[in-house]
């Protein structure tokens, strides 16, 4: 579980905390200590912001297969860049092999 600031100078913002399953006993333990009562929600149900309670509930998965699609998308892109950078620099080199043995 990972909790960070998200406002600054004066401004108000929302956190989102994202857990395992294992993590559980972990959040009912916080929230004991903070005696703050969670409100647990289902998919797609409106959530009122409140100081009495926190609302908790599920990422849909469609949203994570999305956003894993959108990851792997990147990481195949980065790595066909990370190719042709090496083979540029693998033609710089050779080109300035040539260059420095045909000045001599």
């Amino acid at each position: 579980m990972k909790s960070g600031r998200v406002a600054r100078a004066g401004r108000s913002g929302t956190a989102y905390s994202i857990i395992a399953p294992d993590e559980v006993a972990f959040l009912l333990d916080l929230h004991l200590f903070l005696n703050k009562p969670l409100k647990f929600t289902k998919q797609g149900q409106e959530v009122a912001k409140s100081e009495e309670s926190i609302p908790v509930g599920r990422v849909p998965q469609d949203f994570l297969s999305e956003e894993n699609s959108v990851v792997a998308n990147l990481m195949t892109i980065k790595a066909e860049l990370v190719s042709k950078k090496v083979h540029v620099i693998k033609w710089q080199l050779v080109d300035f092999n040539l260059a420095f043995t045909n000045d001599y």
